[in-house]
């Protein structure tokens, strides 16, 4: 999205606007040939111009031997041009075909780097906005500001979610776009001296939990019928630096695992705990139960803080508290045995694609009773394909999940980045009693972005866990309502974008600024 690149064309300037501006020979762009258009005009304004001399005025300010031919082969047609119609025959001439679909499609899938400035990125940004200027791919003020705040990084997202009430507020109130950008550069500077100032007192913390290593791993065993979690006293991190929000930083002890500062390995696992965790298919390396991985395992135990003894109650216990999410019920999955067999509790279900369902019919209510039930709230979005096409989707709104459910033949189809949770989701269903004995595990998510049907407006990144059989493409859940500052109201059928105002239910676009 860079403005510049090598062998690119320049334009050479006059000074005062007392002459045309001439394109030098290179590589055209798109933001170059939209600057040699903006700064033309300028000079039409200073000279006076009438209307019918504008074109006449400019077609001996090219220097490339290509343009050169091209408007000795159509003078005749050129000179008798209005403007406009001059710079789109200029526009094929010069560019390849399909530029602004490549421009637009760049811009809205590039996401703030984690190692590049805010003010740096943003400039590309605009850069890339301002040369689809005249193109139905442009943003508006508006949308452009959607747009930049959707894709900051995600450290940047986490540092503005951590200030203060009133700063929040006041950056909010912003309106003109130019302050609002300036606020946000001073931020990100802001949080950028923060880092480097706690990455350096958080460094020095790692060395000396490094040298601890070996005595963690070499504590005595527990005995099996001991019920003392004591814990030999461990340095640990100072608190104005865990206080201060600091970076990740780790360092690598073993291979493929890093050591976060301050954690505490646990005791070595008894005779009693190996036995329990093999019988339950855990892992005796992380600890984890019902564990979807095989050895070698590079997840740590859980510190040694909130480790518990592993006994049969506390199985028990963590089958009775097992999360819950609306997911498909596939009637063709084997039960576990009757070890596993828990008590979970219940809540919203999807049906089966076996059963007929249909999403949004409702129905009618009378003045006295309620409804039995009203039509869902179904979002007509879309994303990017890797065919290079919008793929249309349907995204049902759940004011009550929380979390997003993305159905997992869509991860390929949006060439999405599947990742694995840190410790797998173990769900049930609702509306089953036996499913209960058959909890599903889930251990994948991805981070998406969607599109209105008319791409006034983009949701902010946020991340989705990966459902076989989905009913629909996406669940829309609390995380996304939250993060993307929409707001439900059920009665009047809408979801509004609280800082422009859009409705994500209406296909109205959003006003132009």
């Amino acid at each position: 999205m860079s403005l510049t690149a090598p062998g690119m064309a320049t334009i050479k300037y006059h000074d005062g606007g007392k002459s045309a501006l001439i394109l030098l020979d290179g590589i055209v762009t798109p933001s170059v040939l939209q600057l040699w258009r903006k700064k033309t005009e300028i000079f039409f304004d200073v000279k006076k111009l009438e209307v019918s001399d504008h074109v006449k005025s400019i077609l001996a300010c090219f220097s490339s031997q290509s343009f050169v031919n091209w408007i000795n082969e159509n003078e005749d047609t050129l000179r008798n041009l209005p403007w406009a119609d001059f710079m789109t025959q200029l526009k094929k001439t010069a560019l390849t075909p399909g530029w602004d679909v490549t421009i637009f499609r760049t811009m809205i899938n590039i996401k703030q780097p984690t190692s590049q400035s805010f003010a740096k990125w943003m400039n590309e940004v605009r850069g890339a906005n301002f040369s689809l200027s005249d193109t139905c791919f442009h943003k508006n003020t508006a949308a452009l500001r959607a747009h930049i705040e959707s894709h900051i990084s995600n450290d940047l997202a986490d540092y503005l979610a951590s200030l203060t009430k009133n700063e929040h507020d006041r950056t909010e109130a912003l309106e003109d776009l130019e302050e609002w950008l300036h606020k946000i550069i001073d931020l990100d500077e802001k949080m950028a001296s923060s880092q480097k100032h706690h990455l350096a007192l958080v460094k020095d913390a790692v060395k000396q939990q490094r040298t601890l290593y070996s005595s963690y791993r070499s504590l005595p065993s527990r005995p099996a019928a001991s019920s003392s979690n004591a814990i030999a006293p461990v340095p640990s991190i100072p608190s104005h630096v865990l206080a201060s929000g600091a970076p990740k930083v780790t360092t690598l002890l073993r291979s493929k695992v890093d050591i976060p500062p301050g954690y505490r390995f646990p005791p070595k696992l008894t005779e009693q705990e190996r036995e329990l965790i093999r019988i339950h298919k855990g892992c005796r390396v992380c600890c984890q139960l019902f564990a979807d991985h095989s050895l070698p395992c590079n997840r740590l135990p859980p510190d040694a803080t909130i480790y518990h003894t592993i006994t049969p109650d506390f199985i028990t216990e963590a089958k009775r508290t097992a999360p819950i999410a609306a997911v498909h019920d596939d009637p063709d999955s084997p039960a576990p045995s009757e070890e596993n067999i828990g008590f979970f509790p219940v809540a919203a279900v999807i049906p089966s694609d076996a059963v007929p369902f249909t999403l949004g019919n409702g129905s009618v209510s009378s003045d006295e009773v309620g409804p039995l039930s009203v039509k869902h709230f179904l979002w007509s979005a879309k994303a990017w394909a890797l065919d290079g096409i919008f793929l249309s989707l349907n995204c049902l709104i759940d004011t009550g999940a929380h979390l997003n459910c993305i159905r997992s033949d869509l991860v390929r189809k949006l060439n999405l980045k599947s990742k694995t949770l840190a410790k797998p989701l173990l769900v049930t269903l609702a509306f089953d009693g036996s499913s209960a004995k058959r909890p599903h595990l889930f251990s994948f998510y991805v981070e998406f972005s969607l599109l209105s049907k008319n791409s006034d407006w983009e949701s902010r990144t946020c991340k989705a866990l990966v459902v076989n059989n989905l009913c629909t493409d996406f669940i829309l859940g609390l995380p996304f309502l939250c993060h993307n500052k929409l707001v439900v109201n059920c009665e009047a059928e809408t979801i509004i974008h609280k800082p422009l105002g859009f409705n994500l239910l209406s296909s109205r676009s959003l006003p132009h600024v």
